[in-house]
């Protein structure tokens, strides 16, 4: 019998270990004392996303499903169709190629910014200086936030995640870093319905947008925003940092992506899958659905553990090895189904640009662990800090 408590500090220590058993010997685990069900296979979380018999309106996040938290029916990630479906049909235009390629230039910009202001150093912050300065930055284009709102998002994001060991689920802090997101957010809101004519990017669709007949109120559009405020800064750093200490400890696949840009995608793609940040999010079941051999009735509840399923030797050959030129022709790094990331496009961008650009001025690197700071939580798992050093390099020199 595998033990498995997400809860654990054996297991925020390090999960890999508990979702090797679980894949091995327990795939669709249920767990008595939270009353949940944990999906581990890739095949079983595959299915289950794209199933309409399972819903996210009881709620996603672990402290939802599993610790009583009221679902948040108003966040877009906690829409079923067709509501979720028209409030997609807003938010999409924004986040397709074409639109994701059309901010290359400015995140471009912004990573040389970053880069030229560390080169003399021979230091550089990855989660900090450079991916958590282009997400909050993308972030505030996107919704038409001030920029000069920018710099305070990623200790909101931290604060909002923030645990404590031997607590189960949301601290006072991070329920007080919450409140304070809303209020900013609110406050960000009632501007734009006082002067309506200076909304930009998705704000300006958002403000005028009809959902189901009915245009959002000032709490819909808060709850909105909120919901894509977090999924713009959040993961980005943590998912660039990964590959950037990925790179590092794999000397040849560096230097072959240094060399070929074009492996770039793919080794952003390849420490996606072997460091997911959502270690796991779930459903409430509908209507009787068979899920991995097994029945589930209304009221049931769901959790797919997408760390596990992206390490599953059934779909991967060698799950635990890095390898950028992996060829994979399905994968949870992003979700799948109708909630597949929105924003997947947006960080395919921002991560090709900071890793060539990173590359092509500081190529030998090296990751200072002993300084870094992690984030070890239920929900989430990634580098808040990256210290990297490297030579230092002139002013010359770091003009690219």
């Amino acid at each position: 019998m595998v033990e498995f408590d997400p809860y654990s500090e054996a297991f925020l220590d390090d999960p890999y270990p508990f979702y090797e058993r679980l894949l091995a010997e327990s795939p669709v685990h249920y767990h008595e004392a939270l009353d949940a069900t944990f999906l581990a296979r890739f095949e079983d979380i595959w299915a289950a996303t794209q199933s309409r018999n399972l819903s996210v309106a009881g709620g996603i996040t672990p402290s939802q499903l599993l610790l009583g938290v009221p679902a948040n029916p108003l966040m877009p990630s906690q829409m079923d169709p067709p509501r979720h479906t028209a409030m997609r049909a807003v938010l999409s235009p924004h986040f397709r190629p074409g639109a994701a390629a059309g901010w290359e230039a400015e995140i471009r910009s912004l990573a040389r910014e970053s880069l030229d202001a560390a080169a003399p150093t021979g230091r550089l912050d990855v989660a900090r200086d450079l991916g958590a300065r282009i997400s909050s930055h993308m972030a505030c284009r996107l919704l038409g936030f001030p920029l000069e709102h920018a710099p305070s998002i990623p200790a909101r994001m931290n604060a909002f995640f923030h645990r404590r060991p031997g607590h189960r689920g949301e601290t006072e802090k991070a329920e007080q870093a919450a409140a304070e997101l809303y209020a900013w957010v609110g406050d960000f809101v009632r501007d734009l319905r006082r002067a309506p004519d200076r909304a930009t990017g998705l704000s300006a669709d958002l403000i005028s947008c009809e959902i189901e007949g009915r245009r959002l109120d000032d709490e819909a559009l808060v709850h909105v925003v909120v919901n894509l405020l977090i999924a713009a800064s959040d993961s980005f750093p943590k998912a660039l940092s990964a590959t950037v200490d990925r790179l590092e400890q794999e000397p040849d696949q560096r230097r072959a992506v240094a060399h070929d840009p074009r492996l770039v995608p793919g080794a952003f793609q390849e420490a996606v899958r072997i460091d997911t940040p959502t270690q796991f999010q779930g459903r409430t079941v509908l209507a009787p659905v068979e899920v991995g051999g097994r029945r589930f009735e209304p009221g049931e509840r769901i959790c797919f553990l997408f760390p596990a399923a992206n390490r599953d030797p059934r779909e991967f050959d060698r799950p635990a090895r890095f390898d950028v030129r992996r060829s994979a022709p399905r994968t949870l790094a992003f979700g799948n189904g109708l909630h597949l990331c929105l924003g997947r496009q947006i960080a395919m961008v921002e991560a090709r640009v900071a890793l060539e650009e990173l590359l092509a001025l500081v190529p030998d690197y090296v990751v200072c662990r002993d300084e870094a700071h992690f984030a070890r939580t239920e929900y989430v798992r990634g580098w808040l800090s990256l210290p990297i050093e490297f030579e230092p390099v002139s002013g010359e020199g770091a003009e690219t």
